[in-house]
C-alpha cells in the first residue's frame, strides 16, 4: 500500500522514470524527481514550458477556495521557469452525485482565476465516474511559450548559490486546515488566529515571487533557479531542488521565517512547519553577490524573502527527506475525531 501524498522518489524512479517512452533531441528538460516544468525547444530560440497538477474540490473548502488551489498550485510550478501561464487543458473525473450548482460555481471561479492570470483555456475532458469518491478529480496541465535563454528550472543551481526563501512555511497547511476545522480553532486558538490565518489563504500563490525573481536584472547569472514549495515543506523542497541540481544543501533552520499564527496552528495540529505543505514560498538559488539586492527588490512589492542556506558541490545535506507529509495524517485525524 502506497501513503498518501506525492510518490516518493523511489517510487518514482522505480515506475516512471525509467520508462519515458521515446527520446526527442528538443526536450532540453523532461521528468525527474524536484523538477517543476518540463522544457522543450522549439522554433526561433523559443521554448513551450509545461507543468501539471491535479484539480481538487474539497468539501471543506468552498467552491472557490477549491478552484484557487486547483489553478494556483499548477500556476506555482509553471511560474518557476520564469514564464507566466498562457493556456490550460484541463481534465475532470467528476463523482456522479456532483451537485449542478457547485460544480458550476467552482468553474466559474476556474475561469475567474485564469483570466486573472491571462490564462486561455484550450480544452481537456469531462467525464463522470460512479467509483469516484476522492476530492481529486482530475488534472490540470498549464503551457507557457517565451525564449529559451529565459527559461529555469530546478536542475539549473550551482555550488555556491545561496538559498532564497520567500514568505512563511507552512502557509497553505495551516490555511487549509483553518478553514476546514473553523470551529475547532476558533475553540482552541481564539477568532483572531482564526482570521489572521484564514487570511493567509489567498497568498498561497508564488507566482508573483517566481516572475518577479525571474525578471530581476534581466540576468540569468542572478537568480539561476527556482523552485516552488508543497507537499514535505521546506526541508522536502530544499532537497528536492538539491537533488534535481545534483548537489548538497545546507539549511539554517533559525533563518526559516514561520508566523507565529502559523505556529500556533501547526503545534495545535502536531505537525511540523518545515516539514508540512507550503505553497506560496519559493525557493531559489541566488548568486551569493546579488542576494541582498535581491530581497530589497522583492520587498518593494511587499514580498518578505531571507537567505536560508547554501547550495554545496557534496551532495551530502543537514536535512533529511521525510516523503510522508504530516499534514495529511493531521487533516485526517480531525476529521474522524468530528472536529468542525
Amino acid at each position: 500500500m502506497q501513503q498518501p501524498g506525492k510518490a516518493t522518489k523511489e517510487t518514482l524512479q522505480n515506475l516512471i522514470f525509467n520508462n519515458l517512452g521515446a527520446q526527442r533531441a528538443e526536450v532540453r528538460q523532461g521528468a525527474s524527481f524536484g523538477v517543476d516544468v518540463a522544457s522543450i525547444h522549439i522554433d526561433g530560440g523559443n521554448a513551450l514550458v509545461t507543468a501539471s497538477d491535479p484539480l481538487s474540490l474539497v468539501p471543506r473548502l468552498s467552491p472557490k477556495e477549491s478552484a484557487w488551489l486547483s489553478i494556483y498550485l499548477a500556476a506555482n510550478d509553471l511560474a518557476t521557469s520564469s514564464l507566466a501561464p498562457q493556456y490550460a487543458q484541463l481534465v475532470m473525473q467528476l463523482p456522479e452525485n456532483t451537485d449542478h450548482d457547485l460544480l458550476k460555481e467552482y468553474w466559474k471561479y476556474i475561469h475567474k482565476f485564469c483570466t486573472e492570470l491571462g490564462v486561455h483555456i484550450t480544452g481537456g475532458h469531462t467525464s463522470f465516474d460512479p467509483l469516484s469518491g476522492s476530492t481529486l478529480i482530475g488534472g490540470i496541465t498549464l503551457l507557457a511559450i517565451g525564449k529559451a535563454k529565459q527559461v529555469r528550472t530546478s536542475a539549473m543551481a550551482s555550488a555556491g548559490d545561496l538559498l532564497l526563501m520567500t514568505k512563511s512555511a507552512a502557509l497553505s497547511s495551516s490555511s487549509i486546515l483553518v478553514k476546514s476545522f473553523p470551529n475547532f480553532i476558533k475553540s482552541e486558538l481564539g477568532q483572531e488566529v482564526f482570521e489572521k490565518v484564514s487570511a493567509l489563504f489567498y497568498q498561497t500563490s508564488c507566482v508573483q515571487d517566481a516572475l518577479i525573481s525571474g525578471a530581476y536584472q534581466n540576468d540569468q547569472r542572478v537568480v539561476k533557479a527556482m523552485h516552488d514549495v508543497t507537499e514535505g515543506g521546506v526541508y522536502g523542497a530544499a532537497y528536492e531542488f538539491a537533488s534535481a541540481s545534483g548537489l548538497g544543501i545546507q539549511i539554517d533552520s533559525s533563518k526559516v521565517q514561520i508566523l507565529e499564527e502559523v505556529k500556533s496552528v501547526c503545534k495545535l495540529f502536531d505537525i511540523d512547519p518545515l516539514r508540512s505543505i507550503g505553497a506560496g514560498s519559493l525557493l531559489l538559488a541566488v548568486s551569493p553577490k546579488k542576494a541582498t539586492a535581491l530581497i530589497q527588490h522583492l520587498k518593494t512589492y511587499g514580498i518578505d524573502s531571507s537567505i536560508i542556506g547554501e547550495f554545496t558541490e557534496k551532495t551530502e545535506s543537514n536535512i533529511d527527506y521525510q516523503a510522508i507529509d504530516p499534514y495529511w495524517e493531521a487533516y485526517f485525524s480531525a476529521l474522524n475525531k468530528g472536529k468542525d
